[in-house]
C-alpha cells in the first residue's frame, strides 16, 4: 500500500541522516499513527430535523427497532415553555433514513425534558420524561408515556406515573421494554428506609390498553447515592440493573450490576457482576449493551493511564473508561474480557458514555462512544480473543457530549446534541444536535 512504502522511505531517509537512535524514535512515531488510521466517515451523512433550533439536544437518546429510529431532543421548547422535549421518528425507505413524525409530551411541561430515555419493540415506543411534575409527587418525579403504532401512524396511548412517587425521583431516567413487560428506572427514589437516592426500579405490565404496576425492586443492600436504575436491559426472563455508584470495600463508586429473573411469581436477585478488578470510581454498571449471548458492560472511569495528564487536558482526558464482556454461561455470565480503548495521544482521549455490542455471528463487535475529541473505538473478537479496529474518527462532529449509540449489523448511529449546524447569520445553530450515520 503507498501509505506503508512511504513510511518506509522516510525511516530509511532518516536513519541514514540522524543515526539508529533518530530512525528508531521516528519508526516509533510512524507506528502510532498507523495505529491511528482511522474510518473517516462522511460528514455529510447526518440525520437532524426539519425544524431544528439551537440547544434541541437533537440525539440526547436513541432507540431503533428495524426500520425505526427514535430520537430524543430533550431541549425543545413547545408553546413557550422551554425544555419540554420531543422525539422524531425516522424511517428507513429504500436505504435511507427518511423523518416521518414528531412526537410530543400532552400536556407540555417546562423542563420536563421528554425524551431524556427512549424503548422499542414491536409496535410500542416508550419515552422517559424524568423531569415532569406529577400532582401529590412533586417537581421531576417523572413519566413515561406509551406511543403504539398502527400502520405508519403513532399515537400516544399512555401516560404512566407511580403512586409513591417523590420529588426528583427522576422517574423514567431508564427505560427497558419486552413484549408487554416494561422495567422503568428511577435512580434518584429514596428507599423506604430513608436512604437518599437508593434507587429503584418499577416493573409494569400491558394488561388490554392498560398497565399496571406490579412490582417495585431495591437492592438487598442498598445505601445511599447507589442510583440503582440507573441502566436496564431484558435478556429474555432476566432483567440487568446497573447501579454505578455502589460502594465495594475500600472503593467507593465501584459499581455493580444486579440479575433478576423472574420466577413467575415474581423478580428475584439472582446474580451480582462486578468488575474483575475492583477499583474506585469506576463506576462499572453506568452502561450496558446485550445482544443474544454476548453482554457488554461499561466501567467508565476504570482505567487511568500512567503519568500525568497536561494541564489543558479536559476531565474525560484524566479518566478513560473500559468494557467488560461476558457471555452466558448456563443461568449465568461468565467473565471473557476487558477491552481499553487505548488512546492514540492525549487529545484523543475517551470517557465512554455508551456501549454497544453486535453478538451475531462468530465474530461479535463492540463499540464505545463517549466525552472524545471525535472517536469512536471498536473492538472485534469472541471469548477471550478481541483486538481493536481502526478508531473511527470523526474530527468535524462534535462527539464531545456523551451522546447516544445505536446500531444495526451494519450501521452505527452516533448521536452528537451538541453539534452546532453551520451557516450564515439566522442559518446558524447553535447545538441543535445531529445523529451520525457510520458503515461498520
Amino acid at each position: 500500500m503507498r501509505w506503508i512504502d512511504q513510511i518506509k522511505s522516510r525511516r530509511s531517509a532518516l536513519l541514514g541522516l540522524a543515526g539508529v537512535v533518530a530512525g528508531l524514535l521516528l519508526f516509533a512515531a510512524l507506528a502510532q499513527a498507523v495505529r491511528a488510521q482511522a474510518v473517516q466517515p462522511d460528514p455529510d451523512a447526518l440525520l437532524a430535523p426539519g425544524d431544528a433550533s439551537s440547544f434541541d439536544n437533537f440525539g440526547a437518546a436513541l432507540a431503533i427497532n428495524g426500520d425505526w429510529l427514535a430520537v430524543g431532543a430533550t431541549g425543545v421548547d413547545l408553546e413557550g415553555a422551554r425544555n419540554t422535549g420531543a422525539v422524531y421518528l425516522f424511517q428507513r425507505q429504500g436505504g435511507a433514513w427518511r423523518e416521518v413524525t414528531r412526537l410530543l409530551p400532552d400536556p407540555a411541561q417546562v423542563d420536563g425534558r421528554f425524551g431524556s430515555a427512549l424503548a422499542f419493540d414491536g409496535d410500542t415506543l416508550v419515552v422517559g420524561a424524568p423531569y415532569e411534575y406529577n400532582p401529590g409527587s412533586g417537581n421531576a418525579s417523572g413519566a413515561v408515556y406509551v406511543f403504539v403504532r398502527s400502520r405508519d401512524n403513532w399515537s400516544k396511548s399512555a401516560r404512566l406515573a407511580v403512586p409513591d412517587g417523590m420529588p426528583f425521583d427522576l422517574f423514567g431516567g431508564a427505560l427497558t421494554l419486552r413484549g408487554d413487560t416494561l422495567a422503568v428506572g428511577a435512580r434518584a427514589a429514596d428507599s423506604p428506609q430513608g436512604q437518599r437516592d437508593a434507587g429503584a426500579v418499577y416493573i409494569l405490565r400491558r394488561d388490554g390498553e392498560a398497565w399496571r404496576l406490579q412490582t417495585r425492586l431495591s437492592a438487598s443492600d442498598r445505601r445511599a447515592f447507589d442510583h440503582f436504575g440507573h441502566a436496564l436491559a431484558f435478556a429474555g426472563d432476566e432483567l440487568l440493573v446497573g447501579a454505578p455508584d455502589v460502594d465495594a470495600p475500600g472503593a467507593p463508586n465501584s459499581g455493580l450490576v444486579y440479575r433478576y429473573r423472574n420466577t413467575g411469581s415474581g423478580w428475584s436477585e439472582q446474580e451480582r457482576l462486578t468488575s474483575q478488578e475492583i477499583k474506585a470510581e469506576a463506576r462499572f454498571g453506568y452502561a450496558f449493551s446485550i445482544d443474544g449471548d454476548l453482554l457488554a458492560v461499561l466501567a467508565p472511569q476504570e482505567y487511568r493511564p500512567s503519568g500525568t495528564m497536561p494541564s489543558y487536558a479536559f476531565a474525560w482526558e484524566s479518566t478513560f473508561g473500559v468494557a467488560h464482556v461476558y457471555a452466558r454461561q448456563g443461568a449465568g455470565w461468565e467473565w471473557q474480557t476487558r477491552l481499553v480503548p487505548e488512546p492514540v495521544d492525549d487529545w484523543n482521549a475517551i470517557m465512554p458514555r455508551t456501549i454497544l455490542v453486535d453478538g451475531q455471528g462468530r465474530q461479535a463487535r463492540v463499540a464505545l462512544g463517549g466525552y472524545s475529541r471525535g472517536h469512536i473505538y471498536t473492538f472485534e473478537g469472541s471469548g477471550e480473543n478481541w483486538q481493536a479496529l481502526p478508531v473511527i474518527q470523526i474530527p468535524s462532529i462534535s462527539l464531545v457530549d456523551g451522546g447516544a449509540l445505536v446500531g444495526s449489523a451494519d450501521q452505527l448511529l452516533l448521536a452528537s446534541r451538541l453539534q452546532d449546524r453551520p451557516g450564515m447569520g439566522a442559518d446558524y445553530l447553535q447545538s441543535p444536535g445531529a445523529v451520525l450515520l457510520v458503515d461498520w
